[in-house]
């Protein structure tokens, strides 16, 4: 048995030639305000500032779009920035002032030494720094042991 799976559900259903039943509402809502004001104000030429105004809000509504999000979500997104409260949290981490180091645990360079000249010194350098990763590993594994 097969089955149609539905493709492009985030394309909206168009209703007025290219625009779907949410842009139609917003323009009949921005051309209805703007009526509704041009009524209200007696002054003729005054009125048409906000009329325009109202008008403008309601094509912005169906059409603007910003990083591929409608406008509406932008309005959505700054009213809630502006109403809702944000909590910052920082928590500075304390480090300890002195570490203690117990050298009774490092292995010995000895062997390095019967190897001539810089060859001797590159492998007990390697040594040391090995040693101190070891040292570095566990000093952080007893940090991280207690984080709050």
């Amino acid at each position: 048995m097969q089955f149609q799976v539905p493709q492009f559900l985030d394309v909206e259903d168009k209703i007025v030639g290219p625009l779907s039943v949410k842009q139609v509402l917003y323009l009949a809502g921005g051309v209805g305000g703007a009526y509704a004001v041009w009524r209200m104000i007696p002054w003729g030429i005054v009125a048409w500032i906000p009329a325009a105004a109202i008008a403008g809000f309601g094509a912005g509504l169906a059409f603007y779009r910003y990083n591929n999000k409608p406008a509406i979500e932008l309005l959505q997104a700054a009213f809630n920035y502006v109403v809702k409260g944000r909590l910052y949290v920082w928590r500075k981490k304390e480090k300890p002032q002195s570490v203690e180091v117990d050298l009774s645990n490092l292995l010995s360079t000895k062997h390095a030494k019967n190897i001539p000249g810089a060859a001797a010194r590159g492998i007990a350098d390697l040594s040391w720094k090995m040693d101190l990763k070891h040292l570095e590993e566990s000093a952080e594994e007893a940090d991280t042991g207690e984080q709050f």
